[in-house]
């Protein structure tokens, strides 16, 4: 029989969901505290380039001044691969410091074991956004993921300065 029960342990007893008291040895079960960009300098990609000028991995190079730039398209989608799984608690974006901010809007920020149809939702921004803008999406509960996708529900650029991946570490 499986419970699904939230463990509290001190001092060597731990009482759960189920009402049930148990003993445990004296060890410390580690607890995620802090929390951290995991994005920077991952692997990217997206679904297409508006210049070579402008690849994908410019959205987690650390600089605010450089610019992802994917073409027109209907839903156009950035991806960062993390590597491993994350307990991933928001994103933040970054929006292009030149000129029209506006397009970014529609979006769906995804999370996911794998780049697929089976993400779940972090969040969802209607927008519009505006040049130059910091935004960070708490998504509605911590998200298991290795993949992170940013993508236009229509027909539009998709272009970002930077993005940060907030995990739980």
């Amino acid at each position: 029989m499986e419970f699904d029960a939230t463990v509290i342990q001190v001092r060597g007893l731990a009482s759960c969901k189920t009402g049930l008291i148990h003993h445990f040895p004296h060890e410390e079960i580690p607890v995620p505290s802090t929390t951290k960009d995991v994005a920077h300098g991952k692997s990217t990609y997206q679904s297409s380039t508006w210049s070579p000028h402008y690849p994908s991995s410019m959205a987690v190079d650390g600089n605010p001044k450089t610019v992802q730039h994917a073409d027109i398209q209907h839903n156009p989608y950035w991806v960062v691969d993390l590597g491993h799984m994350y307990s991933i608690t928001s994103v933040e974006v970054y929006n292009k410091p030149q000129n029209k901010g506006e397009r970014f809007r529609d979006v769906d920020i995804l999370v996911g074991e794998h780049h697929d149809n089976h993400m779940s939702l972090c969040a969802h921004y209607v927008g519009p956004s505006h040049t130059g803008a910091h935004q960070v999406f708490d998504c509605s509960r911590v998200l298991q993921g290795r993949f992170v996708k940013i993508t236009i529900r229509q027909r539009e650029y998709l272009h970002m300065a930077e993005v940060k991946v907030t995990a739980l570490v």
